[in-house]
């Protein structure tokens, strides 16, 4: 007989396949409306692996593939999980961030300054963090209970978006988090009970 503690520890895995699943046609949708690469992530300790990627069309393009193990503190994917879930920051702790390029924030007082405008602005946009050829803007997946599912973001070169026009990325990607928000029966968090 299946016990309550076998459906605990394989819950995370089955939201994980009904994510992909549910939301691939949510990412291919968001590359086509954006041009660029779209993946959905989830957290395994202090990295992010992709699950799910439609890529860009572009020639000039980063190759994004599932099954891609990144660390958790550099880009916007990674800041989202530590900004909206409480169990990402408390496991990365006080360790000292590995530096990748010179826009990896260099000390965890500066990402949780990071991460406070990343809560406050319910979006993470990242610049060369990671890689230096390598942009980024994410935004939350929600569960049922509110709390954070996976994450959903587009990557792109900087060379072809950079600073000043990552604003028309914004909210076709807040948009696409909400509607992957919906599809997996999820729910804001303002909205608990």
């Amino acid at each position: 007989r299946i016990g309550i503690a076998l459906v605990r520890w394989a819950a995370p895995g089955a939201l994980g396949l009904d994510a992909v699943r549910l939301l691939r046609p949510l990412l291919a949708d968001l590359r086509d409306q954006t041009g660029e690469s779209a993946c959905l992530y989830v957290r395994d300790g202090t990295f992010r692996t992709i699950v799910a990627a439609a890529e860009t069309r572009h020639v000039v393009m980063r190759p994004f593939r599932v099954g891609m193990v990144m660390p958790i503190h550099a880009g916007a994917p990674g800041k989202v999980f530590l900004a909206f879930d409480p169990g990402a920051r408390s496991e990365l702790g006080e360790a000292t961030l590995e530096r990748f390029t010179d826009r990896t924030p260099a000390s965890t007082v500066e990402l949780d300054r990071q991460l406070d405008e990343v809560r406050a602005a319910g979006v993470a946009v990242a610049f060369g963090e990671r890689h230096p050829d390598v942009g980024s803007v994410a935004a939350p997946v929600r569960d049922h209970t509110g709390d954070l599912a996976v994450v959903l973001g587009v990557g792109f070169p900087p060379s072809r978006i950079g600073p000043a026009d990552v604003e028309r990325l914004v909210g076709p990607v807040v948009t696409a988090a909400r509607d992957a928000t919906h599809e997996l029966g999820g729910r804001p968090p303002a909205d608990r009970g």
